[in-house]
């Protein structure tokens, strides 16, 4: 059944209690007939207020779904990200390991010890004179 078949029916039910009322009880009063009104109103509020509620529960957890949604998929993007930079980092660091393994082979050769110690130490053979040329001498100079 549809609602407007409810909603029929619900009326023609109405209409006939209120027929039965006024054709079984004399008419006392005018108060009497708008009772009938007013209990339908308190009627449809009650129903509406339990639509209302129902609506407003669905209505919170459809959000708090679409919110902890949202925060999954936020989760996810950082976590792809993070991922990329680690793996940037990790292949830096595999060249920099394969960099300093073929330094590692080169270390005990004596050519390799002399060149670092002519680079590094500033250490020259015997009968070798070391001559060092300041160049921030000269460019002083030349701004005068």
């Amino acid at each position: 059944m549809g609602k407007k078949n409810k909603r029929r029916k619900r009326k023609g039910a109405a209409n006939r209690r209120n027929t039965v009322t006024s054709a079984a009880a004399p008419p006392a009063s005018a108060s009497a007939e708008p009772a009938a009104p007013a209990e339908r109103r308190t009627r449809r509020k009650k129903k509406k207020t339990k639509i209302n509620v129902l609506r407003m529960s669905v209505t919170v957890v459809v959000v708090l779904l679409a919110l902890g949604a949202v925060f999954s998929i936020k989760n996810i993007v950082d976590l792809h990200i993070e991922q990329k930079e680690l793996l940037k980092t990790n292949k830096d660091l595999k060249e920099q390991k394969a960099e300093l393994n073929n330094e590692l082979k080169h270390i005990n050769d004596s050519n390799y010890i002399e060149e670092q110690a002519r680079t590094q130490l500033n250490m020259i053979m015997p009968g070798e004179k070391l001559y060092i040329v300041d160049d921030s001498d000269d460019s002083s100079k030349d701004d005068n």
